[in-house]
């Protein structure tokens, strides 16, 4: 089965819904423009609650070294693969694709709801925002 798309920077916006299920593979597809040359000193930052009570947190260098994560409620560990320092000024794309799970690891209703930003460590300047609202069911 040919992955499903979810592509940022297309949606003038922010699109409004995405839709995917257990056994498929999501192709996510980022395009964007770099303001300037961003260094390990830029982190991607998550600040997100799970059902409206967990905290899930994410800070990692945008470049150079791996992301490591542990997934709330199923404690998966998950590690994303970054890319090289530095990300050149100009335009950016990416695409990756990730399966999804055949089934449902916790049957149940989950939600996720916060904001991601990429901010400068060294200045605190935020370069980028936005916001996830995420419902999983079986």
């Amino acid at each position: 089965t040919p992955p499903r798309e979810l592509k940022a920077g297309i949606c003038q916006y922010g699109c409004a819904a995405a839709d995917a299920k257990w056994g498929d593979s999501l192709k996510v597809t980022i395009n964007a423009t770099v303001p300037k040359d961003l260094t390990a000193s830029v982190h991607m930052k998550a600040a997100i609650k799970v059902n409206n009570v967990l905290p899930f947190d994410v800070d990692c260098a945008i470049c150079g070294t791996d992301c490591d994560l542990t997934i709330p409620i199923i404690k998966k560990k998950v590690t994303i693969k970054m890319p090289p320092c530095p990300i050149k000024a100009g335009p950016y794309g990416t695409t990756t694709v990730a399966a999804i799970p055949s089934k449902d690891p916790v049957p149940l209703k989950v939600t996720a709801a916060g904001t991601v930003t990429l901010e400068d460590t060294t200045t605190n300047a935020v370069i980028a925002a936005g916001s996830i609202d995420l419902t999983v069911a079986p």
